[in-house]
């Protein structure tokens, strides 16, 4: 497995969608459905990036971010033919090579995601209800701190 950051926006927005699809028939169903390719666009122009995680030569998985005083994860995406093969953890990890603080927001009946963050060190900081238009939900926001990584 490789994983190295891209601005293949049409590879993103497809790993995307093809790894939130399972969650179109919630009641308030991932606002990550709703973009589009020119979303996607837009946001890498404002300085958005993205780790495409590889197998052989194809794309897996990915995560999309933005780098400031932390690194602010979302739309971590694996499509299901890929997932428990340890994907969402590497790409997780390859974010640590910033020396950053780690930051995401996760609704909070994904606990299997926020178990997974939890034993990657995060913690969570925060509770509070979000509305997209679909209904309310819960959302919690995990920060993991900054390990210094050598090498």
């Amino acid at each position: 497995m490789r994983i190295i950051e891209t601005t293949d926006a049409a590879l993103v927005y497809t790993l995307m969608q093809q790894a939130f699809e399972e969650y179109a028939k919630d009641v308030v169903p991932s606002s990550a459905l709703q973009e589009q390719l020119t979303t996607v666009e837009a946001a890498q122009a404002r300085g958005e990036r993205a780790l495409v995680a590889y197998k052989g030569d194809g794309a897996v998985g990915m995560v999309r971010f933005t780098e400031g005083e932390y690194i602010d994860f979302y739309r971590l995406s694996v499509p299901p033919r890929y997932r428990r093969q340890g994907i969402a953890k590497a790409l997780v990890l390859a974010l640590l090579r910033y020396n950053k603080p780690l930051v995401c927001k996760v609704r909070k009946k994904e606990t299997r995601n926020m178990a997974l963050y939890q034993a990657l060190g995060f913690n969570i900081t925060a509770e509070y209800s979000v509305n997209h238009g679909a209904g309310e939900l819960t959302v919690v926001r995990m920060e993991r701190p900054c390990v210094i990584v050598n090498g």
